[in-house]
């Protein structure tokens, strides 16, 4: 008798079964016959994650004839075999404020394995031939390290478990394999950079053209690289507090920050570019939660006096300046000269000179206006030309030409 082992399959030559087969009656000198044993040591593949009732022998294993005609097939014995031990490494994750990761997500680019077999978590049926994990069943997912917080709207960064269970599909010797792989979740928060600016008095401002410089995510300690985030980068929208409107006065802003419903203002870092406005009051806006500050663009308006050459001595010209937002106020100019209003907010400003006062002079125009249009590098001027067109004082109804001649004297 000769047995080889070929693989997966035993065959047995040399053994005479008609000759040798067992009865219960006895043939020649009380022969009952033989029985063949043959014993072989059966291990697991290598690639095959274990469970319970495994068969160790195929559905055809039997008796055949020398044609292939079964005679009788075996009976199919189980095993039950140890699940290989599971190793997890999880990867740290970088997110942005607010999100909430998918299992998906969390499990990218973990590496997870059973022995030496490799659970890809990213892979129909993990990457493996049916075969391998016929008779167990894997489970994975994803958990927040501490009991009672979750992984959706993340604010803060977190510390997740990734959970890898394998059950056997049937009862027997052999238990679960579980193993939990730790990580980091590092969430990103917005940091936004703004600037004051200045407009002519009843302008209105265009806060996100004219304010708004930048927007970066940061991290304590993570650098931000946008390849490496995950999820999508959500749209921030801002209210501004005072709305859009036309200002007239220096006008300090606060933003609130949203991502979709939700008021992220508090997690958000803010900047401000230096201000290059003379006498500017950041610090003192800054410290009341302001953002940036609109300021009133101004400049300095002079106003002239001329054409007056046999002018009255001491003779003084009255004009009022009124502009935006109810401004007004009244300039004196001594004779044939010029007075300057300084910081006057940028705006339409009309110059009316009071003709009732400066009677006995005719202006080229009572009045004149100024727009920003009008105004170069912070100066505008003004000209108004007086001719004297009154000699007399009062109706001169007392008029009289006072002449003259000198006398010799002895």
């Amino acid at each position: 008798m000769n047995a080889v082992i070929d693989g997966k399959t035993v065959n047995v030559t040399g053994f005479d079964f008609n000759a040798n087969f067992v009865s219960d009656t006895p043939r020649d000198s009380g022969f009952y016959g033989r029985k063949l044993i043959i014993e072989f040591t059966v291990s697991p593949e290598s690639a095959f994650l274990g469970g319970n009732m495994v068969p160790t022998n195929g559905s055809d294993s039997g008796v055949y004839e020398p044609d292939g005609t079964l005679v009788e097939a075996f009976e199919i014995p189980t095993a039950d075999v140890p699940i290989k031990t599971i190793t997890v490494t999880a990867k740290d994750k970088n997110v942005y404020l607010m999100a909430s990761p998918s299992n998906v997500e969390l499990f990218k680019d973990s590496a997870v394995k059973a022995g030496d077999i490799v659970i890809d978590l990213s892979a129909e049926n993990y990457g493996l031939d049916v075969w391998q994990n016929e008779f167990v069943n894997i489970a994975v997912d994803c958990s927040n390290k501490l009991p009672g917080q979750n992984l959706e709207q993340l604010t803060a960064d977190q510390t997740y478990m990734l959970n890898v269970t394998i059950t056997p599909k049937y009862n027997g010797s052999v238990g679960e394999a579980q193993e939990s792989g730790e990580a980091k979740i590092n969430v990103f928060k917005p940091q936004l950079t703004w600037k004051d600016s200045s407009l002519n008095s009843g302008e209105t401002p265009d806060y996100e053209k004219d304010n708004f410089v930048s927007l970066t995510w940061t991290h304590a300690s993570v650098k931000y690289v946008k390849d490496n985030m995950t999820g999508t980068e959500p749209s921030l929208t801002y209210n501004y507090d005072p709305a859009a409107t036309p200002i007239y006065t220096e006008t300090p802003v606060k933003v609130t920050v949203y991502i979709e419903q939700d008021d992220i203002t508090e997690y958000v870092s803010f900047l401000h570019d230096a201000c290059t406005v003379e006498d500017c009051k950041w610090d003192e806006y800054k410290a009341d939660g302001y953002h940036f500050i609109l300021h009133l663009a101004s400049f300095d308006l002079t106003i002239k006096k001329s054409g007056c050459e046999d002018i009255d001595e001491k003779q003084s010209f009255l004009f009022t300046v009124s502009g935006p937002n109810g401004f007004t106020m009244e300039v004196v100019i001594p004779g044939n000269g010029s007075t300057t209003v300084k910081n006057l907010p940028v705006g339409s400003y009309t110059v009316t000179e009071n003709t009732q006062w400066s009677w006995r002079y005719t202006p080229d125009s009572a009045e004149k206006t100024v727009s920003a249009e009008n105004i170069s590098n912070g100066q505008a001027s003004l000209t108004f030309g007086n001719s004297r067109t009154g000699v007399k004082w009062l109706n001169g109804c007392c008029y009289s030409d006072n002449g003259y001649s000198a006398v010799a004297s002895n």
